[in-house]
């Protein structure tokens, strides 16, 4: 090597050393993350400290920008940014620090609402807290200003969210994971973990239990929160239950003994998540105790806010306390709480001894909760399972389930894996049928009972269908009956039990919805003919059928995909098209090469297409979105066998004879356009055994001719099904669905309808949820 090239290569390698002597040299990602992590978690520290724990990497720090150095060394804005957006599913969020003056929402740590989420999440990297706006994508921290003399000292912390840390437990984790989740090994866990704590008296409890505590880390897919409720003797393991789920549970309260002025207010600023003891209610006074009840039932319902007095003499505050809640005890609680729980019964078992959970296992449980909260709340997912749990609860209400038990039980259900269904399904049903009974023997049946004997003595003969006016009755009268018909001696009682007796029967007929007026001769129950025959419909309706569940949605179903998380859009086609799964299309074979045709029309204009198929469900393939994007004022459905004798390519017959839509039809399409399962799946069948030589085209066609239209023959069992019921009227909906879904229509056609009659004035969808027949318009129907 010449002389010249080997003073060339010393200059270079002479450079290169001085440009990273001058940039200093990098440090380890072990000792930058530490470095980091100590920096943003003590909000800063003193230059001498920091270089006597780290070296040399502040310079580092400080040439890249990462740190400044004034009274102490701290992380600066670019810093976080940078370090937040490492985090895959957090790298479009951007980063801000806003001062508590500045904050909007200042005393909250979580709010959910139309147009706020955000949440304060736990940074695991770093062993700090901030704040997530999920729906801005935005990670920010709050910083708190102490004014000394003339200088600002900034706390990175407000104290506020000190103390709620303290407080609370279970925080989102945020970390470096992937969104791959198996959710069926989570949930066996968490079965497991359960079954290790508490044994439980049915075995599908286990299952529901796991699901509420998955639940807890979702509130937002709810608009109506289920209870849980732990119903047993003493001995038998309620507390150690209520510890075991608020381990787990998504911000639990983690006070053993809160006040009760605390729990509204820890509800509404932080979501938080209530496990109740009521043997700890037991030893408050009797306000605070039906205070605790008016808070459950306020909670139960998004949007139903609990209201309280201020210290301002003139003031109220609304609160949003919304969120699922535990309730552990031995003893009766209100009837309206209690239709919001679902039981769990549990007893003593000689031998059995909880598992003593270690510290790890709790935290790769709840890191796999975190991640599954963040599947939940990216990319719009919060709506798309929101309507899986509508489709599971509609599924419910079809099969002849009460709707608030419904609203308890689908949520469970979908959290709980597909392979589960087939065991839980005949276990939830078995507990509908057990409500249904139960209902019918409580004291409030028992008082109603009374009210409607007294009210046919007044009246006469009661005809519900017609009854249309406010009656008063003496509330003395009602205790009386009520007396009667429990086999109490009412004359024989003391002044004492009269008097206890008329209270509490007041109580239940205040909460039945009666209202009751003041007179000089006494008190008098107002009953109302609205509230009369809603409660009649609940109480004295004798014939009820539950059906067998084959089938509902599950969260494992949209999880199941690996990529599932960056794709919502999928989500949404999934649960619009689910309906199609739930029609009973395989029974119905199709001769080979069965070739069905589908056409619309609109002032000559539309699209058709044909497909080939050897099953009729093969109708799932064919596509129709075309179709639900066009109007249509004609439609045709044709189908034909290129080896049928009876049926040629050349002669096709025409399934719906081109029907001529009613009005209510006309209306609809042209709001909504069409959609290839509203023709009524029957005709197929038909024509399938015309194929096979069991009937003709002739006759297939004139028993067309013959038939009513699939709307006009849904109106007609509506009309006579309301007419044939006790009462003239039926719940909107859920019992006329139910019914009309076993004589094989379709829920959504059967909505449809109901919406059209409604909109007709042919049926009044009272206040109360229910619909009656309008004679004056029925005419002819």
């Amino acid at each position: 090597m010449s002389e010249d090239k080997t003073l060339e290569k010393l200059l270079e390698e002479g450079k290169k050393l001085k440009e990273k002597l001058e940039k200093g040299l990098e440090p380890s990602p072990e000792e930058l993350g530490k470095a980091i992590k100590t920096l943003w978690k003590a909000g800063g520290m003193s230059l001498e400290e920091f270089q006597q724990k780290f070296g040399d990497i502040c310079d580092w720090l400080l040439r890249n920008e990462f740190v400044t150095i004034e009274e102490n060394v701290k992380l600066t804005h670019k810093a976080k940014g940078e370090i937040i957006r490492k985090i895959s599913f957090l790298k479009d969020f951007e980063f801000a620090e806003i001062t508590v003056d500045k904050f909007e929402s200042i005393g909250y740590t979580y709010k959910f609402g139309e147009n706020t989420f955000f949440e304060l999440v736990y940074l695991k990297p770093f062993g700090t807290f901030v704040f997530i706006d999920w729906r801005n994508k935005k990670v920010f921290e709050l910083y708190e200003l102490i004014q000394k003399g003339k200088k600002k000292f900034v706390k990175k912390i407000p104290t506020y969210v000190e103390e709620i840390t303290k407080t609370l437990q279970n925080f989102t984790i945020i970390d470096s994971f992937d969104l791959k989740i198996d959710y069926p090994t989570l949930f066996e866990k968490i079965v497991d973990y359960v079954k290790s704590q508490v044994y439980l008296l049915n075995e599908e409890d286990y299952l529901l239990e796991t699901a509420f505590i998955i639940l807890s880390w979702m509130p937002e897919i709810l608009d109506i929160a289920p209870y849980l409720r732990f119903y047993a003797p003493k001995g038998s393991g309620k507390t150690t239950n209520l510890e075991a789920i608020s381990r787990l549970a998504f911000r639990s309260l983690l006070s053993v003994n809160p006040t009760f002025a605390s729990i509204p207010r820890l509800a509404h600023y932080h979501g938080t998540f209530l496990a109740i003891d009521e043997a700890r209610i037991k030893g408050e006074d009797i306000d605070s105790e039906d205070n605790v009840w008016d808070l459950l039932r306020a909670r139960s319902r998004r949007g139903t806010a609990y209201v309280k007095a201020t210290a301002d003499p003139y003031g109220v505050m609304a609160l949003d306390v919304f969120g699922l809640t535990v309730i552990s005890g031995k003893r009766p609680i209100p009837e309206d709480v209690a239709d919001r729980c679902f039981r769990v019964e549990m007893q003593k078992k000689v031998g059995f001894k909880p598992r003593k959970i270690t510290k790890r296992e709790v935290e790769l449980l709840l890191l796999e909760l975190s991640k599954l909260r963040v599947w939940s709340v990216l990319d719009g997912k919060i709506e798309v399972l929101k309507e899986a749990i509508e489709q599971t609860k509609e599924g419910l209400i079809s099969a002849g389930f009460d709707s608030r038990f419904a609203d308890i039980i689908a949520p469970l259900i979908f959290l709980t894996p597909k392979n589960y269904h087939e065991k839980l399904l005949p276990y939830v049903k078995e507990r509908q049928i057990w409500r249904f009974e139960e209902e019918r023997t409580t004291e409030e049946a028992n008082v109603f009972q009374a009210v409607f004997e007294l009210l046919k003595e007044i009246v006469g003969n009661l005809d519900l269908r017609t009854f249309s006016k406010d009656v008063e009755i003496s509330v003395q009268d009602v205790v009386k009956k009520y007396a009667q018909l429990s086999d109490l001696d009412y004359e024989v009682m003391s002044e004492r039990d009269k008097k206890s007796l008329s209270i509490r029967i007041g109580i239940i007929l205040k909460n039945l919805g009666f209202k009751s007026r003041k007179k000089e001769t006494g008190h008098f129950l107002v009953v109302s003919y609205k509230v009369l025959k809603e409660l009649a419909n609940r109480y004295l309706v004798n014939d009820y059928e539950v059906r067998d569940i084959t089938s509902l949605p599950s969260i494992s179903d949209f999880i199941s995909s690996p990529d599932m998380a960056d794709k919502s859009d999928m989500l949404a086609s999934k649960i619009s098209t689910s309906h199609i799964s739930d029609l009973d299309i395989n029974e119905h074979k199709l001769p080979p090469n069965f070739n069905i045709n589908v056409s619309s029309q609109k002032n000559g204009e539309g699209i058709s297409f044909d497909t080939n198929m050897s099953d009729m469900s093969d109708l799932s393939a064919i596509n129709t979105n075309q179709l639900t994007s066009t109007d249509r004022g004609e439609s045709t459905l044709f189908a034909s066998s290129d080896k049928s004798d009876k049926l040629s390519q050349k002669e096709s017959t025409p399934l719906s004879s081109n029907f001529a839509p009613t009005s209510l039809e006309t209306q609809k399409y042209e709001e909504e356009g069409p959609s290839i399962f509203e023709v009524n799946m029957s005709h197929l069948s038909l024509l399938s055994q015309a194929s096979e030589g069991q009937t003709g085209t002739n006759q297939s066609t004139s028993t067309e001719k013959d038939e009513l239209t699939l709307y006009s023959k849904i109106e007609r069992d509506i009309i006579e099904l309301i007419k044939s019921s006790p009462f003239g009227r039926l719940m909107y909906d859920f019992e006329i669905e139910g019914f009309l879904s076993q004589r094989g229509y379709n829920v959504e056609d059967v909505s449809k309808v109901l919406k059209g009659l409604i909109k007709s004035g042919i049926l009044i969808l009272t206040p109360n949820g229910t619909l009656d027949l309008n004679f004056s318009k029925l005419g002819g129907s």
